[in-house]
């Protein structure tokens, strides 16, 4: 019976929620310049952007990365992962579609709104 682990030893040492924004923020930029090394489409579109079209973009990720953490690791305090984890990634794909659909006009298909409910409901049921 394991419902006791963690409680008397955790399994690992905690650590700082900046430390993990720092990490996912620094694989993100690990990968990025590759990508724009080899990918000279990309490349060309982002030349044409300016010093203050680069701050928005950087800032623009770096406040959503942030608060995305912030919230995350609020959440885990009053939820255990197992529980959490289904309900807040389950749920980005679902969150995306219905932005893309309302604020970009992007059409979406009979298929994937009953994708995304069934996703959903999956998640709550999880949660619940």
């Amino acid at each position: 019976d394991h419902s006791d682990r963690g409680q008397d030893r955790p399994c690992r040492k905690e650590s700082a929620p900046w430390w993990h924004g720092g990490a996912n923020a620094g694989c993100a930029i690990a990968f990025l310049i590759p990508v724009l090394v080899i990918s000279p489409g990309i490349r060309g579109e982002l030349q044409t952007f300016g010093r203050r079209e680069w701050l928005a973009f950087g800032a623009s990720g770096l406040i959503s990365l942030l608060l995305a953490q912030y919230f995350y690791y609020s959440s885990l305090e009053d939820h255990d992962v197992a529980r959490l984890f289904p309900f807040l990634f389950g749920g980005a794909p679902v969150l995306t579609m219905l932005l893309a659909w309302h604020f970009l006009g992007e059409v979406v298909s009979l298929k994937a709104w009953a994708g995304g409910g069934l996703i959903f409901a999956g998640s709550l049921l999880m949660f619940w």
